[in-house]
């Protein structure tokens, strides 16, 4: 996921943004086998289980799977990349790194002794 959010390049400006990134990708969604507004509508309405086409009876059979998908992708600002769809969740984004520290676990030190043998 995190090559596909850095390749889409909505949230990745700078080494900075990367780093970030990497601590965020829980705020992004991707789902799978979606390659247009088609398939997106038709996995929010039928497969998702946000809606039931058994409720909708006959009704189900005129309704705009591609348009819905569209409306979709709109709301999210979603996008449709390499037979997915990913977007932003909602959540909040941590901008933890600042370019001032380096987080402890993201360093590798070793004592200057190490290589005088």
């Amino acid at each position: 996921m995190y090559e596909t959010v850095i390749d889409v390049g909505d949230y990745v400006n700078s080494i900075t943004d990367l780093i970030n990134l990497s601590d965020n990708l829980d705020c992004f969604q991707s789902l799978s086998n979606i390659s247009d507004e088609y398939d997106l509508g038709f996995y929010w309405i039928a497969e998702s289980g946000c809606y039931s086409l058994k409720e909708l009876g006959n009704l189900s059979n005129y309704f705009d799977y591609e348009r819905y998908g569209h409306d979709i992708a709109f709301e999210q600002s979603g996008t449709l990349y390499s037979g997915n769809y990913i977007y932003y969740t909602g959540e909040s984004f941590s901008s933890d790194y600042d370019r001032k520290s380096i987080p402890e676990e993201y360093c590798v030190l070793t004592e200057p002794n190490d290589f005088d043998d």
